[in-house]
């Protein structure tokens, strides 16, 4: 019996990647068939963590709160996350975590009302990479943020032969994208492979992407359509699949 599934391609970096494969499995039992394309590598940054005068902590992405755990212990200090998955990452590492549920405006929303009046700045720890002024947001506030470069999403130096093979053959029916730069990165690779004359098939193919800023670098690649996830969140993305379930 042939197979029913669709392709989807991921381009996460691990293990983000190989989770969020789970967590589509989990909502679209046998609906797809994941092809894993990370397009960059999280490496850990040294950085000096202190936590005197901070009155609570900043996650904008589960990398952001995993490298702060690898160089700091304490986990009395509240944690105000960009999002549910960043929140359930901080809540299982012992951090009493809040979720704005949304994008980095809604986190300095949430961060604003937070704020304790004489409590101390917020600490900020984060990628070389980052979407959204948050300490600018909140600067403006009157509320001081410390910023802390605890890692680095480092582009990949290449993909796998069998990846740029399917690309190149087409037919994969969705590709996600959760951040701008991974479309950016997607965007690199795809005119590079066309001047080689290995051109991406993406006709046929429809990307799903996590805000209009994640799809801006995806506009003249040729793909079928470029879709929107309701929310600026990587459940929102799963929940976005659904509509090319059974197609």
């Amino acid at each position: 019996m042939p197979d029913s599934s669709a392709e989807l391609l991921i381009t996460r970096p691990e293990p983000q990647a190989a989770g969020f494969a789970q967590r589509v499995a989990e909502a679209w039992p046998g609906a797809f068939r994941p092809l894993l394309m990370p397009l960059t590598e999280i490496v850990d940054e040294p950085a000096d963590i202190s936590l005197d005068g901070v009155q609570a902590l900043l996650f904008t992405s589960a990398n952001g709160v995993r490298a702060f755990c690898a160089l700091s212990a304490a986990r009395h200090l509240p944690a105000l996350c960009v999002g549910d998955a960043t929140a359930e990452a901080a809540a299982a590492a012992g951090f009493a975590a809040e979720s704005a549920q949304g994008d980095a405006s809604a986190l300095a929303t949430l961060a604003a009302r937070a704020a304790l009046p004489g409590g101390g700045d917020y600490l900020w720890p984060h990628g070389r990479s980052t979407a959204g002024d948050i300490a600018g947001a909140l600067a403006a506030e009157g509320v001081g943020v410390r910023e802390a470069v605890v890692y680095d999403a480092r582009p990949v130096a290449g993909i796998p032969a069998s990846v740029a093979a399917r690309l190149e053959e087409g037919g994969l029916r969705v590709a996600t994208f959760l951040s701008p730069r991974a479309a950016r990165l997607f965007a690199g690779l795809a005119e590079t492979a066309l001047a080689q004359g290995q051109g991406w098939a993406l006709g046929a193919t429809a990307a799903l992407c996590i805000s209009r800023a994640a799809s801006a670098p995806l506009s003249g690649l040729g793909f079928e359509r470029l879709c929107l996830a309701d929310r600026p969140d990587a459940e929102a993305v799963i929940e976005g699949l659904g509509q090319f379930v059974g197609r």
